[in-house]
């Protein structure tokens, strides 16, 4: 199992203590939904280059905080994944979490732990598309967000 962390920004501003614990808690999430052997991409980028795939993959022209693109088929997963699975990537802005950041009153760090959790929980099929969906998805985000504060 293994979430790895690319920053296409340059260098991550994050240290190691901090890019171990995230990517534990995300690859901890793998296992839990029997992802045990899944390969999860978080790529640090900023807004430009989130438009660009908001733009190509949405319609929608403009930075977003993150965007989470899956390679299981739901309808095909059974738990048996003995074998390496490319689950998908997750993009997040760093432009877009540092303001969000600000704006909250938290850290770099903790908004990027939120982010990155929020875009592994659509990867693993949350959806947060109706108010009890919301509901279900938003509370797990904070109970794993627990873990790693």
């Amino acid at each position: 199992m293994s979430v790895i962390l690319t920053a296409a920004v340059g260098e991550s501003p994050f240290s190691s203590a901090f890019t171990e614990k995230l990517t534990s808690l995300l690859d901890g999430l793998l296992s839990e939904h029997e992802l045990g052997h899944g390969e999860v991409g978080l790529i640090l980028t900023g807004d430009g280059e989130i438009q660009k795939l908001n733009r190509q993959y949405r319609n929608i022209d403009a930075p977003t905080d993150v965007l989470s693109f899956g390679y299981l088929d739901p309808d095909d997963h059974d738990g048996d994944n003995k074998g390496d699975t490319a689950v998908g990537d997750i993009y997040i802005s760093l432009d877009r979490a540092r303001r969000q950041a600000f704006e909250a009153g938290h850290t770099l760090e903790r908004e990027t732990a939120l982010l990155a959790v929020h875009g592994m929980l659509h990867l693993l099929g949350y959806d947060h598309d109706s108010a009890s969906a919301e509901k279900l998805m938003w509370g797990k985000q904070e109970e794993i967000l627990g873990k790693i504060e």
